[in-house]
């Protein structure tokens, strides 16, 4: 046991984790991102940050069909919109075709 108490114990823990999060965001000011050195400092854990969104009945109703078809095409019981809403969004932000496709939609209104 180091005799500190539990409260010492989180108000070092609260400190590395603020360092941590300054060294970060001094990385991302200077543009470099976390982990992409390998000396930088640890990357920052975070908690997913949730989004959320509104369809119009017709359009969900034709996602949860796709759903359900592109489950048994994949072998799959399920497939959620979680998970194709994540791979279409890593995909966007790779994808410089995709990336025009999308900003096509949206100029036009879509």
């Amino acid at each position: 046991m180091t005799g500190k108490t539990r409260a010492e114990e989180l108000r070092e823990k609260a400190a590395r984790l603020q360092r941590q999060q300054a060294a970060a965001h001094d990385q991302t000011a200077a543009g470099t991102h976390p982990g992409h050195d390998q000396a930088a400092a640890e990357p920052v854990l975070a908690k997913p940050v949730r989004s959320t969104l509104d369809l119009p009945p017709a359009v969900h109703r034709d996602l949860q069909r796709w759903l359900g078809e592109s489950a048994v095409r994949l072998g799959k019981a399920r497939l959620t919109k979680q998970d194709v809403l994540e791979a279409l969004v890593k995909r966007l932000l790779v994808d410089e075709t995709l990336t025009k496709l999308i900003l096509a939609d949206l100029k036009e209104g879509q």
